[in-house]
């Protein structure tokens, strides 16, 4: 009978897992659906054709996908490639754990012949759709031991996640970009590799300010020192910032200007050094660039979302902007990483130059430490390895445009998420050079 196995029944969210297909006829053509359903019935899924070999068995790591949601040979293609689901009640979902302690589970269904599509998989009035085996597995982001707790001390708000083991451990904050609140599951994962992770909420949730706007990077001061003096972490080397969009934004801002040796390093995914909002550090204030555009485009169906948000273009040597930059590059004892694609519409024409600018900035200060991952197909939108991937989703009551062309974008994901992990592991841990 055919049968679908996993190499792991439990596995981590960013975990790569093993799956094959026995049982089947000699050259069978079938279709794996994989499928995960979050809170409020928000679904996702892929869609995958295979044919067996002579032995009637299909190695998803070798065997070529001939259809569905990509085509070729993609080893964790079932879960990279998930989309949002048509029978979602709002379209443009994000894929969001919002309890990360909760493990999610993946369901598996392996059905005769070439499904076409997705909306094929779920018409019930095909009657050759014929199951012939299906199987769950469970994912999840925070290991086994990990633990949750909530932070409200002084004007600080966030949720700190501390790994298991009587040791100390090196200190991340994570900061998110512009979505209130604060992606806790981030913080889980780093938590469940090996770092004291706090998802640091700096607007839209609590008592904290509404919007994002006017951003007081003392509070982000205050956030590393308390992760810093917390117990369970090690900060011989400061605290490292892992952040996206406007959130890496302010984190090269306040690594930019707090005290030499509290920040270790800072991982800006898909932000720069331009304040796109109003930033303020006790006397010092960082304006949006009067270049500054917002442009919006209609979609098929006639929603409206938000395509690029950046400086002009044309303003190749920032001189015109410069007093809007955040002088991150002469902070020598604080690492930096650059994680950015080069279809990300958030950023569009400017993606280039940023990068081109970042590096000659570091050079001129002959910085001992940074690192810039440049993926040319990928969107705005780059998180850990093997996390689905939206081009269009919900960010604080209004549709973003993030861009990036599949598989490229999900890859670039596989790619950069273990050189970010070590990136932090090597700067919080290592002996520091000496300066």
């Amino acid at each position: 009978m055919p049968a679908i196995h996993v190499n792991k029944k439990l596995s981590l969210a960013d975990e790569a897992i093993h799956i094959v297909i026995d049982g089947l006829k000699p050259f069978q053509n079938v279709s794996l659906h994989s499928s995960i359903t979050l809170s409020d019935d928000i679904m996702f899924e892929s869609l995958a054709q295979y044919t067996s070999d002579g032995r009637g068995f299909i190695d998803v790591r070798t065997s070529e996908s001939h259809g569905g949601s990509y085509r070729g040979v993609w080893s964790m293609g079932p879960l990279s490639s998930m989309v949002a689901s048509h029978l979602n009640k709002r379209s443009y979902e994000r894929f969001v754990v919002k309890d990360p302690m909760q493990p999610f589970e993946v369901y598996f269904r392996l059905f005769d012949s070439f499904v076409p599509n997705l909306e094929e998989i779920h018409d019930t009035s095909r009657t050759n759709n014929k199951l012939l085996t299906k199987h769950k597995i469970t994912r999840t982001y925070a290991a086994p031991g990990v633990q949750e707790q909530e932070v409200w001390t002084g004007r600080l708000r966030g949720t700190l996640y501390i790994p298991p083991g009587n040791t100390r451990f090196p200190g991340v904050l994570s900061i998110s970009g512009a979505h209130p609140g604060a992606f806790k599951h981030k913080a889980a994962i780093l938590a469940s590799r090996g770092f004291v992770a706090l998802a640091v909420r700096y607007f839209g949730t609590d008592d904290l300010p509404k919007y994002d706007h006017g951003l007081d990077l003392e509070y982000f001061e205050e956030a590393a020192i308390f992760l810093k003096n917390h117990t369970s972490v090690d900060a011989r080397n400061g605290v490292g910032i892992v952040s996206n969009c406007v959130g890496a934004s302010a984190s090269l801002g306040i690594a930019s200007c707090a005290p030499e040796g509290l920040f270790g390093c800072v991982v800006a995914i898909s932000g720069w050094y331009v304040s796109y909002n109003t930033f303020t550090y006790r006397d010092k204030t960082w304006s949006v660039p009067e270049t500054f555009t917002l442009n919006a485009e209609s979609l098929p169906d006639g929603t409206m979302v938000i395509t690029s948000s950046h400086p002009d273009a044309e303003n190749e040597t920032w001189e015109n902007i410069e007093d809007d930059l955040v002088p991150f590059q002469k902070r020598h004892r604080t690492a930096y990483m650059f994680v950015y694609g080069g279809k990300d519409t958030i950023h569009e024409t400017i993606i280039q130059k940023m990068g081109k600018h970042a590096r000659e900035m570091l050079e001129e200060q002959h910085h001992p430490r940074y690192e810039l991952l440049f993926y040319p197909d990928a969107g705005h939108l780059i998180e850990h390895a093997y996390a689905p991937h939206q081009n269009v989703v919900w960010t604080y009551r209004q549709l973003q445009h993030n861009g990036g062309n599949q598989p490229d974008h999900s890859k670039a994901q596989e790619d950069s998420w273990p050189k970010i992990l070590n990136f932090l592991r090597q700067s919080l841990t290592s002996t520091p050079a000496k300066l």
